[in-house]
């Protein structure tokens, strides 16, 4: 599917101008959102629907309701790259070989949710449990949050059109009916190599780890994903996303306005009062008061870079970007988190299709006439089949022994730091941890692209020309690191991209886990029916490496990751902010989104972000209710 192939796409909803920087600052506000992306339009929604109080949302990307390329599930890889939509983040160099990496980000209402691949994975049990642990609050356990992720899902149920549910597993009473954002299993069958990765993947790991409902809090297995995308309704065939879901349905609340391509420049302080924001529109610097509380929810990358802009941070960090210190909170824009990922790809033997068969002008057209037709058919579908599997098994002894003798000898840091090493190594002794993911691409993937790793639309882009053989690849994602990363601002200047750095190599016991996770994958490949699919393996090439030795997988390991785009923690909840997600030193500003995650979870991270956006708005109703 490329970027000329486009659906059409019919305008939904109210008109809305999200332009018109003077009617928006014609308006005083109780609650000035910075940020209209995956967390910031909950808020902006579940706020709004009070009538006491008046809410502003401030968004640097534009405003793409009713784009084809945003709308079109299949669409999502067009977007990769393309500085239309994607911020395109690039990561300082990262380990041995100092690669720079592609950090898509969503430059749009909406961020990321509208421009990530749409899987919907929940958080496992311990996840949450660990949270709550971590910062002393069992609100934050499963059993608090189970609320707020059934509040913000709607399960469609499965099309009675597909009769092949091999891989569909749910129990009902773990799924919301009512939330705004939309869930479902694709509507059309899975190909037959998603088919054999499916029972590999069972009959290698599924004696072992398998799940009634992987949403229930426990994902380990072989499993077909649930997907952002509407499968009923106006909106059939859309991605569900929070510019769709949570604001569309909103705009014509008299108290809410929004304004689209307002860069946030600087939050205005008087003391340690938070009272205003400073943005760019048109070429404009305008300022803009908040009466009751800014909420910032830019982000895990663009948070703490603008609350370092504004002088909250670390003195030395921005004495060094040329930034006067206002408020010292030293942690800002640290413990930055990622899920780094490995990639593994094939070649498949003759006549064996991946979806590579899209790449062909006829079939793609076919396609494309189904979608605009009847919003079915493969341009409606996500990449179905994922899997997840504990690390214990796959490693050694002298592996554990390893990464034991390597933590225990670490400088003790601080108590939250402490606490999140032992965290990890719990992680990894668990036999029920889903650890390791094993991400399908069916797709013909070049590892060896000129600059894929710094653009990986030229990773997925790849040509296959008539008659050669079909490609797919796994992305081998390790869901906790003992390796902490960092944002920090390098310049005054607002449109300066900040360094970038998730330190992806920069824990010895991660190559050990990430190893296990190559030999995962081998055993993986090496199980029927998908072994009799493979022809021979494209990255690494197989003359230049053997997975199946402990010294090469090791050798792989310790090259060249990647991001899952799933960065989290860079203004951490028991760090930067307290439990109600309020800004440690600073009166009327909270943190809301992926960067307030204390430690990692298990898997894609928009189900946990749209929780933590339910709960703080239902905080921040409560401190406000008189």
């Amino acid at each position: 599917m490329t970027a000329s192939m486009t659906a059409e796409s019919e305008p939904i909803g109210v008109k809305f101008s999200f332009e018109d920087a003077s009617s928006f600052l014609e308006h005083d506000y109780d609650f000035l959102i910075v940020g209209g992306g995956t967390a910031g339009l909950v808020l902006a929604n579940r706020l709004s629907s009070d009538p006491r109080f008046t809410v502003g949302v401030l968004e640097a990307g534009a405003n793409r309701l009713n784009d084809p390329t945003v709308d079109t599930p299949a669409m999502a890889i067009a977007m990769t790259g393309n500085k239309d939509y994607d911020w395109h983040f690039i990561t300082a160099p990262q380990g041995p070989k100092k690669l720079q990496c592609h950090v898509p980000r969503g430059k749009m209402l909406g961020g990321s949710s509208g421009i990530n691949w749409m899987v919907y994975t929940r958080p496992s049990t311990h996840d949450f449990d660990d949270w709550a642990s971590l910062v002393g609050d069992e609100s934050w356990s499963a059993s608090n949050m189970k609320k707020y992720l059934l509040k913000h899902q709607t399960l469609e149920p499965v099309d009675d059109a597909l009769l092949d549910r091999n891989g569909i597993a749910y129990i009902a009473e773990h799924h919301g009916l009512e939330g705004p954002i939309h869930t479902s299993f694709n509507s059309h069958p899975i190909m037959p190599l998603e088919e054999a990765i499916y029972r590999s993947g069972t009959n290698f790991v599924g004696s072992q780890t398998s799940s009634i409902d992987p949403w229930a809090g426990d994902h380990l297995g072989f499993y077909r994903s649930l997907g952002t995308v509407y499968r009923s309704g106006p909106n059939k065939g859309r991605r569900s996303y929070s510019a769709r879901s949570y604001l569309e349905p909103v705009l014509h609340r008299p108290n809410l306005h929004v304004l689209c391509n307002a860069h946030v420049t600087k939050i205005e302080l008087h003391r340690n009062n938070a009272v205003g924001v400073n943005f760019d529109h048109s070429g404009k610097n305008q300022y803009v008061k908040a009466r009751r509380e800014i909420l910032l929810s830019a982000g895990a990358i663009s948070s703490p870079h603008i609350l370092q802009l504004s002088g909250i941070g670390d003195p030395k960090v921005l004495e060094k970007a040329g930034i006067e210190p206002n408020i010292d909170s030293p942690e800002v824009g640290k413990n930055l988190q990622d899920h780094p990922n490995m990639v593994v790809t094939y070649e498949l033997k003759p006549g064996i299709n991946s979806a590579d068969i899209f790449k062909d002008p006829k079939i793609a057209k076919l396609a494309l006439k189904e979608y605009n037709d009847e919003r079915t058919g493969p341009l409606s579908g996500i990449g179905s089949i994922q899997g997840f599997a504990p690390v214990l098994p796959f490693l050694s002894g002298d592996d554990l022994d390893e990464i034991l003798r390597g933590s225990e000898s670490e400088p003790k840091g601080t108590a939250f730091r402490e606490a999140q090493r032992q965290q990890v190594l719990k992680q990894i002794q668990n036999p029920k941890s889903a650890f390791i993911h094993a991400g399908p691409a069916p797709v013909t993937v070049d590892c060896y692209a000129e600059g894929g790793f710094a653009d990986q639309s030229k990773v997925f882009g790849a040509i296959v020309p008539e008659g050669a053989p079909h490609g797919f690849g796994f992305a081998v994602g390790l869901q906790y690191t003992f390796a902490r990363g960092w944002v920090h601002a390098t310049s005054a200047d607002a449109y300066a991209q900040p360094e970038i750095n998730q330190n992806m190599l920069g824990h010895p016991a991660d190559i050990i886990t990430a190893s296990a996770g190559l030999k995962f994958i081998q055993k993986l490949v090496d199980t029927p029916p998908l072994r009799n699919m493979i022809a021979r393996r494209t990255y690494p090439r197989e003359s230049e490496l053997d997975l199946r030795t402990a010294e090469d997988r090791r050798e792989h390991a310790s090259g060249v990751w990647a991001s899952q785009y799933h960065l989290c923690g860079s203004c951490a909840m028991g760090e930067v902010v307290d439990t109600r997600l309020r800004l440690k030193g600073v009166q009327g500003l909270r943190v809301v989104d992926a960067s307030v995650f204390p430690n990692h979870v298990s898997g894609n991270i928009v189900s946990s972000v749209y929780a933590v956006a339910e709960k703080a708005a239902d905080m921040i109703l409560q401190d406000h209710a008189t």
